[in-house]
């Protein structure tokens, strides 16, 4: 019995895998129980279990595959029907849609390149300018279409004139082609008839009745004046200025006179400090500082009386009136000192001012503007 013993030992350990290798655990004397072992080493010299992580048909339903996505961790996957299995740039094993496998083959949807399918309509790709532009040049045949003719084909076309080709023939000048419809009887008397039988028998008696230049000019009427503007400006033949009295043309004071008289206020946007030019302040326009990142000061040019400007707080920035040197500026009873100023920076406010002899006076406003703070 030990004989035998010795044997299933031996069996155990030399003749078995060692994945079902067990070890011998002595129940007695005559007797020797095997236990399998559910661990294999690798080569790691590392345990791993084989019951434990083992894949059981139990797993599988229909239609289901086995997939690992990370390391040693294979799983049952079912595959979705109108799927094919697949994997993404950057993803896992998947059942990919068809819009998936389509991006992956890049290919558009209902795309068909078999010899039996029209190909999808693309006709701007070889029309002028497309991405795949179809030239004439290398076409051969007759268009279907009638075509241009060009420049040297018209040439060829003509010959020369001793060849007697009609469609060649000299180029009349206008005087020739009027001389010529005067012999044919088209003119007569200076209206344009269509030629009667007399004219055309009878050329030379339509010739001789025909007018002369002179006279044609005279039945036309007067040709247009040749060029001569400097003749106007030279001092030879120049254009009086207009008066009370008499017409001619404005002069640079009376237009002044008249934009000042006519114009039409204008906005203007000012982001930075800058002194007030004569139109500005002309005209009642308005001054706003839309858009300025500070406090923005306009200063008064040199008081000219009458002159006048509104200004409106659009930005919730500082907008400053400055009066020009000795000169002040005015509320009411309050005076600025001399080159003093006004200012508000709250949006909505609004002042005119108005130049006068003794200085810039506020003619009305909105708001609350404070003074030399």
């Amino acid at each position: 019995m030990k004989f035998l013993k010795f044997l299933l030992i031996v069996f155990v350990i030399f003749i078995c895998p060692p994945v079902y290798a067990g070890f011998i655990n002595g129940g007695g004397a005559d007797s020797a129980a095997i236990v399998l072992n559910t661990t294999h080493r690798g080569s790691d010299g590392s345990d791993h279990s084989l019951v434990n992580s083992s894949v059981q048909e139990a797993d599988f339903n229909a239609q289901t595959i086995l997939r690992a996505t990370t390391d040693d961790t294979p799983q049952a996957m079912a595959v979705a029907e109108q799927t094919i299995i697949g994997r993404k740039t950057g993803g896992n094993i998947d059942d990919l849609s068809p819009t998936e496998v389509r991006d992956i083959l890049n290919v558009d949807d209902g795309a068909d390149v078999t010899g039996s399918n029209a190909p999808q309509a693309h006709k701007a790709s070889h029309q002028d300018g497309g991405g795949d532009e179809i030239s004439v040049t290398g076409l051969s045949g007759t268009l279907a279409d009638d075509q241009h003719i060009i420049d040297a084909e018209a040439v060829t076309a003509m010959g020369v004139k001793a060849d007697g080709n009609a469609l060649n023939h000299d180029r009349y000048a206008d005087s020739e082609a009027k001389a010529a419809a005067v012999q044919s009887g088209a003119i007569t008397n200076g209206v344009t008839l269509a030629p009667t039988h007399d004219a055309v028998f009878d050329v030379k008696t339509t010739a001789d009745a025909a007018q002369t230049s002179g006279e044609v000019v005279t039945l036309i009427g007067s040709t247009a004046p040749q060029a001569h503007k400097t003749s106007h400006t030279d001092g030879s033949d120049d254009i009086q200025n207009a008066t009370t009295s008499q017409k001619g043309l404005l002069t640079d004071t009376d237009w002044d006179t008249f934009n000042e008289k006519q114009s039409v206020p204008v906005v203007y946007a000012k982001t930075s400090s800058a002194t007030l030019t004569a139109t500005e302040v002309s005209g009642l326009n308005t001054l706003h500082n839309d858009g300025a990142g500070g406090e923005v000061i306009m200063t008064w040019l040199a008081l000219v009386t009458g002159q006048e400007a509104v200004f409106y707080v659009n930005d919730a920035q500082y907008l400053q009136i400055k009066a020009p040197a000795a000169t002040t500026i005015r509320i009411g009873a309050v005076t600025s000192a001399a080159n003093g100023y006004i200012r508000s920076n709250v949006v909505g406010n609004w002042v005119r001012v108005k130049a006068m002899p003794d200085g810039l006076v506020v003619m009305g406003f909105g708001g609350v503007w404070t003074y030399d703070e």
